[in-house]
C-alpha cells in the first residue's frame, strides 16, 4: 500500500539509486466506469463468489475460528489474527473511499547503460 502523498518519495528514491524513471501512474485511478479496488472487501450482498470477503462472511469465519480455537483445533491466537484482518479490511475500504492510499502505483524504470 502506498499513501498518495508518498508517490514523490518513491519517484525520488528511484532516481537516487540511479534508475531512469520512464513512467508512473496510479492504476487504481481509471477513466470510465470501473470497480474501485476496495469493493471486493465491501460487498454487503451474498453470493458464492464474494461470501468470504463480505461483512457477513467475515463474521461467520471469525465465529467459526473462535469455536475452533476453543476446541484447540486451530492454534491459539487465530481469533486475534481474524480480528486484526477484519479491522484492516474495514480500514482499507474507508481509506480507499477517501482516496488516501493506493495499492496500484505503477512505475517503469530502467538502469542507464
Amino acid at each position: 500500500m502506498l499513501y498518495i502523498d508518498d508517490r514523490q518519495t518513491v519517484d525520488d528514491s528511484i532516481h537516487t539509486v540511479g534508475f531512469e524513471l520512464m513512467e508512473t501512474r496510479d492504476l487504481a485511478v481509471q477513466a470510465g466506469p470501473s470497480i474501485p479496488w476496495y469493493q471486493p472487501l465491501d460487498r454487503p450482498s451474498l453470493s458464492s463468489d464474494n461470501f468470504r470477503s463480505s461483512t457477513f462472511g467475515r463474521s461467520i469465519t471469525h465465529s467459526s475460528l473462535r469455536a475452533l480455537e476453543a476446541l484447540r483445533i486451530v492454534p491459539q491466537g487465530m481469533v486475534r489474527v481474524s480480528e486484526i484482518l477484519n479491522f484492516c479490511a474495514v480500514a482499507f475500504v474507508e481509506s480507499g473511499r477517501l482516496g488516501i492510499i493506493t495499492p496500484m502505483y505503477f512505475f517503469h524504470a530502467r538502469k542507464p547503460a
